[in-house]
């Protein structure tokens, strides 16, 4: 008496579809996020392209557009890479530390932006010394005005809201 066919366990010559499925699915996500970004990219640069020719043929319908387009496609590629960071995330403490790092990071662009602002209000500033132009000495007086808002913003406004 042969014992060929005693089952030793659950039948693994038959796979499941759904897996298959999904685990296809999962494979292919990078091959499309490139393909997204590549259209992004071409809807940023044509977007660019359409803008130069709207302000030099002074278009202001176009130029809504195309400005429109462009902040769009950036804010779309920006939540394309944000999404499986957070996806990741797995507590709350973690999220806590990336939003942590995230301000941080605006308060270093907000310093390093009122610093410039500030050189290049130094820079026009020297330019009204030199030639006397009443539209130099406006444009330094905001840059300066506007340097010291963004430094105040930046370095107050995280406190502030810490404790709201």
């Amino acid at each position: 008496m042969a014992f060929s066919t005693i089952p030793t366990g659950p039948d693994t010559s038959a796979q499941n579809p759904f897996s298959d499925d999904v685990v296809n699915m999962v494979n292919s996500i990078p091959g499309i996020l490139t393909v997204a970004f590549d259209i992004l990219t071409i809807m940023f640069v044509t977007s660019a392209v359409i803008l130069g020719f709207a302000i030099a043929f002074k278009n202001p319908q176009w130029t809504k557009r195309a400005r429109g387009t462009m902040i769009g496609t950036l804010i779309t590629v920006l939540l394309l890479r944000i999404a499986p960071i957070l996806m990741l995330t797995e507590d709350v403490m973690q999220f806590k530390l990336i939003v942590k790092y995230l301000i941080s990071f605006i308060q270093g662009i907000g310093i390093h932006t009122a610093i410039g602002m500030f050189l290049v209000a130094i820079f026009i500033r020297f330019f009204y010394r030199m030639h006397e132009v009443p539209s130099h000495h406006r444009w330094s007086r905001s840059l300066f005005i506007g340097g010291g808002f963004v430094t105040l913003l930046s370095l107050v406004m995280p406190a502030v809201f810490r404790f709201i």
